[in-house]
């Protein structure tokens, strides 16, 4: 499988897919009837088999995983270090059988390992569903009329079918329900081909939970047939339907980010039901003799909620790294202000509206808002970064420009040390660290070195304390703290999550806000 960009669109899709299939058809066939015509050992006299009659992992190799590339499912670490999203051949055991079996493709979300695709592949000469008629002369007409998704929906029912059909989709809801016994999560899409056909399952939970319908308006059929007097290629007429359906940010219910000039293609004014800021941040660790030092780079982005409940997120294109010296911490927040800020307003004269932003504690408080969009998302990383989502709402940055109460001592490591309440791990942070992660150091008024506000903000998320944590962006046993993954020390008062974290009735600080 060759690297190829990203598809941005169905067109892109398509002009891949078409060179894929002029591959696959024009060359690979003939190269491996080419070897299989000298090296195949039969009888004198006898006929080398027909390519198609080879493995099916000829097929899997030369056609379908650069057709599943070119919808933005990756089988290899890509050029922007991200790691694969496609898992060949996935081991799947199934308690109630006591077997273990291998999908052929898994699919699934890289942080969370949520299932998000299954596809199964088959013989290339395996032939399209039809329902076994007391004729006994099934014919391609006969199948059209019927349609291959009613016949499938059938099948599913429990008609017989003919060949293996009732085997495969029997598999199929096999594979589903141990999936999700696995994960507790239902796959989104299911996917059985031969490349002359796609059977796609665009909604799995009712095609094969025992409560589902087994909707034919549910299940799509693609079919690709060139016989020299017939032409038929779904994949490249309907390419539409299976991005939309089937390229991998779609299934996963993400939008790649857009900027301004893409917007009105993506929305109208009247699809925008509210606002928020946000930053991407990146995190880096940079190497250094002694020690590694931390990187974090943010840019602004507007995050927007339409009217179908999706997020979309708009980037200013403008990056701007949070300094090492402490003195040019305030020019670099009012200059990421200033940026967030001219970013809404550019939305607001593409849209022709006047979007004004959520408040984060807002966010946190609507239950699906908020569970559609997590406070702190991690979007990927590589060997020495990770790069996180952040909403802010209505703030431009995550960091305030000064506590929210003044003259903390704690800030100073040595004072703590001397009230018996410092972070006996932590000892002074003189320099700024990756371990601890810890951007601010002891003497800056972003600084924590109270040993009791560590501990809480480590304390685990957990099915019995959850209620008392109240919203959150970690799962079980994740730290408390929304930014405990690249920051264990700042100062909770310095922190525009230091509301959602202080109204938790399980999370209380030593400092008191004056009234």
């Amino acid at each position: 499988m060759i690297r190829m960009s990203r598809s941005h669109n169905a067109v892109d899709f398509r002009q891949k897919y078409l060179q894929i299939r002029f591959e696959y058809e024009e060359t690979y066939r003939g190269q491996i009837e080419k070897i299989r015509a000298i090296y195949e050992r039969s009888e004198v006299g006898a006929t080398p088999s027909d390519v198609n009659d080879c493995l099916e992992a000829h097929f899997r190799e030369y056609f379908v995983n650069s057709f599943l590339q070119a919808l933005n499912w990756r089988l290899n670490i890509t050029l922007d270090k991200e790691l694969p999203n496609l898992i060949p051949e996935s081991p799947v055991a199934s308690v109630s059988r006591g077997t273990k079996r291998r999908l052929d493709y898994l699919g699934i979300e890289q942080e969370t390992q949520r299932p998000l695709l299954i596809v199964e592949t088959k013989h290339p000469r395996s032939p399209l569903p039809q329902r076994r008629k007391s004729s006994n002369k099934p014919s391609y007409e006969q199948s059209v009329s019927d349609s291959w998704p009613s016949v499938i929906s059938d099948g599913l029912r429990g008609q017989e079918l003919m060949g293996e059909w009732n085997d495969w989709l029997k598999a199929l809801r096999d594979y589903v329900l141990d999936v999700q016994d696995k994960s507790q999560t239902i796959p989104k899409r299911v996917i059985l081909t031969n490349g002359h056909w796609l059977i796609l399952f665009t909604d799995p939970a009712d095609s094969f939970l025992p409560s589902g319908s087994r909707d034919a308006n549910r299940i799509f059929a693609f079919t690709y047939e060139d016989n020299g007097s017939r032409k038929r290629d779904d994949f490249a007429d309907r390419c539409n339907d299976i991005f939309e359906f089937l390229e991998h940010q779609r299934v996963l219910g993400e939008t790649q980010p857009l900027n301004v000039g893409e917007l009105a293609f993506h929305l109208s004014s009247e699809e925008v039901s509210g606002a928020m800021h946000g930053l991407r941040l990146m995190y880096v660790e940079k190497p250094g003799l002694y020690a590694a030092s931390p990187i974090i780079d943010v840019t602004p982005v507007i995050l927007l909620r339409s009217t179908h409940g999706a997020w979309l997120r708009v980037e200013s294109g403008k990056e701007d790294q949070v300094p090492h010296r402490y003195e040019q911490l305030s020019d670099h927040l009012y200059k990421v202000k200033e940026e967030a800020s001219q970013l809404l307003r550019k939305i607001n004269e593409v849209l022709g509206i006047d979007l004004k932003s959520y408040k984060l504690q807002a966010h946190y408080s609507n239950d699906e808002m908020f569970k559609s969009l997590k406070g702190v998302t991690k979007l990927k990383s590589g060997g020495h970064y990770e790069e996180y989502l952040i909403v802010t709402g209505e703030h431009a940055h995550y960091l305030k420009p000064e506590p929210s109460i003044a003259a903390c001592p704690h800030h100073n490591w040595g004072y703590s040390n001397q009230q018996s309440c410092a972070e006996p791990r932590l000892v002074s942070i003189q320099r700024r660290s990756t371990d601890p992660h810890s951007f601010f150091i002891t003497g800056e008024e972003h600084h924590c070195a109270h040993r009791e506000v560590s501990a809480a903000k480590a304390s685990q998320i957990k099915p019995g304390n959850q209620e008392r944590c109240g919203a959150r962006s970690g799962i079980d046993y994740d730290a408390f703290c929304e930014i405990w993954a690249f920051e264990k020390h700042l100062c909770c008062r310095t922190c525009v999550f230091e509301r959602i974290c202080t109204n938790a009735p399980i999370f209380k600080l030593p400092c008191k806000v004056c009234e």
